[in-house]
């Protein structure tokens, strides 16, 4: 080979290879913009202050809107019956409440009863149902609600209140719902009287009712459109209300309006508090105390920015180190810098030789990974507002911050005086998985690995090779995959940090947890089931004490009493890969917490079975003193083969275990592959005395509870 052809072919592979180590960087680069787009900022929130002028609000808005780059304007989120006799009075004292998080702090649901009488939200209104004696239950009377959907429903004493959804008369963009909230007085059953008329534009969000007074959250986008704010409203209210707000940037608003009502005086006036907020998801109430929870965001530019000065600053020349932060300072758009950023870099790595650049980039990979485990906390972070109530009063308090995001209400608890909730946190932010590869150019080996959530389809690897002259290198070790990491904080009064445990389960998330007195309990699930139990004796120092692995995974769990817990979920088909079958429920022993067991198991149905109690825990009926547990199903036994819908009746001891009593069902006869009726499907269960009460759209049906045998039925009226 002359000298000529060989420098020429010498320089065309230095060419190439230092193209390919180019492409790699910026390969790097893109993807940790990907992975970090959707971060959290960990500064703290601001002090609350208050709009003066609607105009202050609309320049609020527009300002936060115009920092991220958008507009923000997606939404988040009369007496019937005949006469009748006059009524009897027996009542039993034996009957079975609205499934509660806490004690004394009531919530609202689909079906109430107060021993006698059922109220039951059936299709578009109001069933008010004599119930016991069983024998002569019958329909009394029916609120109809023909323009509106109800939502929930409360009964305290011959007071009844209704949580329902119109459209509102406000014509904008995005849609905005209409929530109402009505009282009715129903000394008389057969006959209620509208004794209260709220409205509010936005969307019920969730409620409390503590002693006589209802604590009510509404929820409504803020945006503006143009010069035009559409402010919350509230009958009753200010054309302009206080709103209260937190002067930190966040890529979408919604008011959260808090309302309060005493449900038995109707002389006194309802208040209101309406804060700007981050967009709620999820709540926990004490019975002084509101805890409302967002995810905290930022915008994207501030990512990029502690990649530039953490990862590619401290590895460039001071001179293209300067250029970078010319550019990051400049008043250019967002996408400009990147793309001059990525000018600048490319100019400097053509300066490089190819061995050089692979050994800077296989530096930058390590930081980057050591960064990404450093600040993956930080990045993903939940905001807890504090908002105390007493006696109708709202009082907003403080907030504070936890890494992670909780899964529900029951990932949260208040026990003397702290504040205590389990997250799951995602180092990788719901990015996609990015693989990027240095390697000799025989060795063919990868460089490391960085991912976002589990299971997440990969993105091609970029191949960076060196000289084939040079000699074979040896691949730097493959960095560890992010994955998530699943966390028990403890808040004092203040709402800081008092105590921590945290790195549970790497790489699974949280599927239930619940917390009792001084211990929670994580459920947590990839392939197999870990029961974590948690001590919580000293807030400062919470402890993870035992943990017990077993197929399947339990979405709820509930007490039996202070040393068992009952868990309905699915069981799985596949350890190894995680099938779901059909539905089990788990009665776990933790009266050794560091040897949790599971006592008795119960699995229903084959893959599709389901059930509500799965999302919705007040479908979910439990007596201890009774030994009783009911679930609703949706049985399918072959694979999403739906075969048959109802109540499945259990005796349940710690001896025992689960013992099927019986199952009911509202359907009245099965067709072929007709089997199914929206309308039958039963949604909640009661009992009251000897009788066990089953509520569907289409019947209240009554089943002794020693035989199972149906005492009677009363029909519901179709929707209007």
């Amino acid at each position: 080979m002359s000298g000529e052809n060989y420098n020429r072919r010498v320089h065309r592979h230095k060419g190439e290879s230092q193209s390919l180590v180019y492409l790699a960087l910026i390969a790097f680069l893109a993807a940790a913009v990907v992975l970090f787009a959707v971060a959290k900022q960990g500064t703290s929130q601001s002090e609350l202050k208050k709009f003066s002028s609607p105009e202050e609000l609309k320049n609020f808005l527009k300002a936060n809107a115009e920092e991220y780059g958008f507009v923000s304007t997606e939404a988040v989120m009369a007496a019937a019956g005949s006469e009748m006799k006059a009524e009897t009075t027996q009542r039993s004292d034996d009957y079975s409440t609205t499934n509660i998080q806490v004690a004394g702090v009531d919530e609202a649901d689909i079906v109430k009863s107060d021993g006698k009488y059922i109220y039951a939200a059936a299709e578009n209104g109001i069933a008010i149902i004599d119930a016991y004696p069983p024998e002569s239950a019958k329909l009394l009377s029916y609120v109809n609600f023909t323009d509106s959907n109800v939502q929930e429903i409360y009964i305290n004493g011959d007071k009844l209140v209704v949580f329902g959804r119109k459209e509102s008369p406000v014509i904008a963009r995005p849609y905005f719902a209409a929530t109402f909230l009505h009282v009715y007085d129903v000394s008389d059953k057969s006959s209620p009287v509208l004794k209260r008329n709220l409205n509010f534009n936005g969307t019920y969000f969730s409620s409390r009712m503590i002693g006589d007074y209802v604590y009510a959250i509404i929820t409504a986008p803020a945006f503006y459109n143009g010069d035009e704010v559409v402010l919350p409203f509230s009958s009753g209210g200010k054309d302009f209300p206080d709103i209260h707000y937190f002067d930190f940037p966040d890529r979408s608003y919604q008011f959260t309006n808090i309302a309060s009502f005493n449900v038995r005086d109707d002389s006194k006036n309802e208040e209101n508090k309406v804060f700007l907020l981050g967009r709620s998801g999820t709540l926990y109430v004490s019975d002084s105390n509101i805890y409302m929870v967002y995810q905290k965001h930022v915008k994207d530019s501030y990512a990029i920015e502690r990649l530039i000065d953490d990862v590619i600053i401290p590895r460039v020349p001071d001179e293209t180190a300067g250029r970078i932060r010319e550019i990051r300072n400049s008043e250019k758009p967002y996408y400009q810098k990147i793309s001059e950023t990525e000018k600048t870099l490319r100019e400097w790595l053509e300066s490089l030789n190819p061995e050089e650049a692979a050994r800077i980039m296989k530096r930058m990979e390590e930081k980057y990974a050591e960064i990404q485990g450093e600040i993956a906390k930080e990045m993903d972070k939940s905001v807890v507002h504090k908002i105390a109530i007493s006696g109708g009063k709202i009082e907003y308090k403080t907030n504070g911050e936890v890494p992670g995001q909780p899964l529900n209400q029951f990932s949260m608890d208040e026990y003397k005086g702290y504040f205590r909730i389990a997250t799951t946190t995602n180092p990788g932010f719901g990015g996609a998985s990015v693989e990027i590869a240095a390697a000799d150019v025989n060795a063919g080996s990868r460089i490391a690995q960085a991912s976002g959530a589990i299971e997440k389809p990969a993105v091609p690897v970029v191949t960076v090779e060196t000289s084939a002259s040079s000699p074979p290198s040896q691949p730097p070790p493959q960095r560890p995959r992010s994955s998530t990491l699943n966390n028990v904080y403890v808040l004092d009064s203040d709402m800081k940090i008092a105590g921590r445990v945290e790195d549970l389960a790497p790489g699974e998330r949280i599927f239930s947890a619940r917390f009792m007195g001084d211990r929670a309990y994580l459920v947590t699930f990839v392939r197999t089931d870990p029961l974590f139990v948690i001590d919580l004796k000293d807030p400062a120092n919470p402890r993870a004490l035992g943990e017990l692995k077993i197929p399947g995974v339990s979405d709820y769990l509930h007490p039996y009493d202070e040393n068992h817990i009952i868990g309905v979920g699915r069981a799985t088909e596949d350890e190894k890969r995680a099938v779901f079958k059909g539905l089990k429920i788990s009665l776990f022993d933790v009266s050794d917490v560091s040897n949790p067991k599971e006592l008795a198991k119960f699995e229903i149905g084959e893959r599709g079975t389901d059930s509500e109690a799965l999302r919705d825990h007040k479908a979910f009926l439990f007596s201890r003193a009774k030994n009783l547990l009911v679930i609703p199903a949706l049985l399918a036994e072959k694979p999403y083969e739906y075969s048959w819908q109802g109540a499945y009746v259990f005796d349940v001891t710690l001896e025992k275990g689960f013992v099927l009593k019986g199952k009911v069902t509202h359907d009245e006869k099965e067709k072929d592959g007709e089997y199914y009726y929206p309308r039958h499907q039963v949604r909640r269960s009661l009992y009251i005395g000897n009788a066990l009460y089953t509520i569907s759209d289409k019947f209240v049906k009554a089943n002794n509870l020693d035989s199972m045998e149906e005492i009677s039925r009363v029909e519901l009226p179709a929707r209007a």
